[in-house]
Order: structure tokens, then sequence, then C-alpha cells
């Protein structure tokens, strides 16, 4: 029962752990796509200027 406990504990540590970094890696990657997509907006406004 209590190595029982201590694998589930293992489990639930590395869900944790899981759910964190692909948050966090989702969270990078839509950072990146709002950089990307305003530096393309910033182009398309600086080409219509000229």
């Amino acid at each position: 029962m209590n190595c029982f406990g201590h694998n589930l504990a293992h489990i639930w540590l590395f869900d944790r752990v899981d759910i964190a970094r692909i948050l966090f890696t989702s969270k990078l990657r839509s950072n990146i796509r709002i950089k990307n997509s305003r530096s393309l907006w910033n182009y398309l406004n600086n080409t219509d200027q000229s």
C-alpha cells in the first residue's frame, strides 16, 4: 500500500512537470508567433508607406 502510494506520488509529480513544460513551451510558441506576426505587420505597413 505504501509502495503504491509512493508510485502514485511520483506519477502525480511527473504529470505536474509535463503539464508545466507543455504550458511553458506553448506560451513560448505563442509569444514567438505574436512577435513574428507583429514584425510582418510592421513590414507590410512600411511597404505601404513607401
